[in-house]
């Protein structure tokens, strides 16, 4: 089934809710039966009302799409604030996946306005998830003044996550992030990642309480993760880490399904063209990391099913590309010259190297990459 067009009105719209009841007594709009696409027309989407959320989107609501449109945080007083907010955690009795939950962005702007005198920040997150798709295309997002981060997706309904040509100028926190934890949702097992011809920047403010890196995926569980034509910008110390691939502290499902299972947290790592940079701390840095969370306790499983990265540029000082727990890594074809220079024409630091930092092999320039 198709979905059904709303229309926005120019100018400011309050906020609303997307479901069969709403819990805030704010505007509804059921999605029954094949979802709901809303078209702005220079429309902003301001917070109204109760509630944490400018937007909510009751589970089962099926594919929600908003093309063109201004989104605003809610700077909610509970300290929950959201732009969107779909789905919720199988803690509170989801008996499965709704295969059909998914979110889709178009040529939107999301952003968290500056915070009342005598706070840090207004909003927490951006955008919210469980067990929902994500499709976001040509999209900025300036989470500056949040608590935490732009993007928080818990798990997928099919397919994944989906980022092209997107801008994610600013987070408190983390510029995107992926957890599939097992005690919050079900296991999406054709889900994929694929983030393509974007950018992230400025992310992990000191009023953050959630660091982490631009990219974050915490035993994500899907089969493959690819980035093509991606850049990092990171910035000094715990800001330079880039890339974030892990087991989330033991709180995954592995490639087969299997909660906690002997896989691999992740599957195939595949990164094409892509930058990374950032300085380091003076003890260094995993400007890209693929480990496990916990390095002082041995675990039986793999962190992800293979890692290949091709045709890409990472530096910084005092810095690692830090790969454990991958049976097959292959690093070729990276900080050539002529990546150096591409680098540097973009705003890239290239002075110093990362190190390639591989479980039992010798510390090595990228550029050496693997045999």
């Amino acid at each position: 089934m198709s979905q059904r067009i709303i229309h926005l009105s120019p100018g400011d719209v309050a906020g609303f809710d997307i479901g069969t009841r709403s819990p805030t007594n704010r505007q509804l709009y059921d999605p029954r039966p094949g979802g709901l696409l809303f078209v702005g027309d220079n429309s902003f989407i301001r917070p109204y009302g109760w509630g944490s959320d400018t937007i909510h989107i009751e589970r089962g609501s099926g594919p929600i799409s908003f093309n063109g449109c201004t989104i605003q945080a809610s700077g909610a007083t509970n300290g929950k604030g959201k732009g969107i907010h779909y789905g919720t955690s199988k803690e509170y009795g989801n008996a499965g996946i709704m295969e059909h939950d998914a979110l889709i962005l178009n040529g939107c702007h999301s952003f968290a306005p500056a915070p009342a005198p005598g706070r840090q920040h207004s909003a927490v997150w951006g955008v919210m998830t469980y067990n929902t798709d994500i499709h976001l295309e040509d999209c900025t997002f300036d989470y500056f003044f949040s608590a935490e981060h732009t993007g928080y997706s818990h798990g997928f309904a099919k397919y994944g996550l989906a980022i092209k040509r997107c801008q994610f100028q600013a987070s408190g926190g983390e510029g995107w992030k992926v957890a599939t934890r097992p005690e919050e949702v079900w296991f999406a097992p054709e889900a994929e990642i694929s983030v393509s011809g974007s950018e992230f920047r400025n992310w992990y403010q000191p009023w953050s309480w959630r660091g982490g890196a631009g990219l974050v995926l915490q035993g994500s569980g899907a089969r493959k993760i690819s980035l093509d034509d991606v850049g990092f910008f990171g910035g000094d110390g715990q800001r330079s880490k880039c890339l974030m691939i892990d087991d989330g502290g033991q709180r995954y499902y592995d490639h087969e399904g299997v909660v906690r299972g002997p896989g691999a947290a992740n599957g195939h790592v595949d990164i094409n063209r892509c930058g990374f940079n950032g300085v380091g701390t003076e003890w260094y840095t995993s400007i890209v990391k693929v480990d496990t969370i916990d390095r002082f306790n041995p675990v039986d499983h793999k962190n992800a099913l293979s890692f290949k990265m091709r045709g890409s540029g990472v530096y910084g000082e005092r810095t690692f590309l830090n790969v454990n727990g991958v049976d097959t890594v292959s690093v070729k074809g990276c900080n050539t010259p002529a990546i150096k220079r591409y680098g540097d024409a973009h705003g890239f630091n290239t002075l110093h190297e990362t190190q390639l930092k591989i479980e039992q092999q010798p510390l090595v320039p990228v550029s050496q990459g693997t045999a």
